[in-house]
C-alpha cells in the first residue's frame, strides 16, 4: 500500500455514522453495511479528512504510545478491507484546503481496527428509494402547471 496517496471516503455511495464507540458504514452502491471496531472507529475521521496511511500510523503510534510493532500490517490489512469493499479510494492529492487530519485520542488499550460484513439488509437498502434522487432532492414536487 501507498503509505503517501491520501485515501478519501466514496462518497456518496458510502455513509457512515458515529454510534458510542463503532462506526456504522453504508455502501448504497451493493446494499451491505459494516462496522468498524477496533481502533477503526477512531481512523475512520481521518478517512473522511483525506488522510494518508503513513499519516494515520502516525497518528496511532502517537496515540497509543507505539513503537515499531505490527500496527502497519494491521493498518495494511484493514484498509486493504477498505479498498476491497470500495468503501474508500485513493486520490492523488488530497483537495486544496482540506483540513489536516486531527490527532487522535486513545480509547484505552491499542485495538487494531476490525471490519465486519453484513448482507442481510441488501434488499431492503437496493429497494429503498432516498438514495436514488437527482440534486433536487427527494421528495421533488413537479414544477406547477398554471
Amino acid at each position: 500500500m501507498d503509505q503517501d496517496r491520501a485515501l478519501k471516503v466514496n462518497a456518496p455511495a458510502v455513509i457512515g455514522e458515529v454510534i458510542d464507540d463503532d462506526v456504522v458504514l453504508i455502501n448504497f452502491d451493493t446494499g451491505t453495511y459494516y462496522l468498524l471496531g477496533g481502533s477503526g472507529a477512531e481512523i475512520w475521521p481521518l478517512l473522511e479528512r483525506g488522510a494518508t496511511p503513513a499519516a494515520i500510523e502516525a497518528r496511532l503510534r502517537q496515540a497509543y504510545g507505539l513503537g515499531d510493532g505490527d500496527i502497519r500490517s494491521d493498518l495494511d490489512r484493514w484498509l486493504g478491507e477498505l479498498l476491497a469493499e470500495n468503501l474508500v479510494a485513493g486520490v492523488d492529492a488530497v483537495p486544496a484546503g482540506e483540513p489536516e487530519p486531527a490527532a487522535l485520542e486513545a480509547a484505552g488499550d491499542y485495538a487494531p481496527p476490525t471490519v465486519s460484513r453484513f448482507d442481510d439488509m441488501q434488499e431492503m437498502l437496493l429497494l429503498d428509494p432516498i438514495h436514488d434522487v437527482a440534486d433536487a432532492g427527494w421528495p421533488h414536487r413537479p414544477a406547477d402547471p398554471r
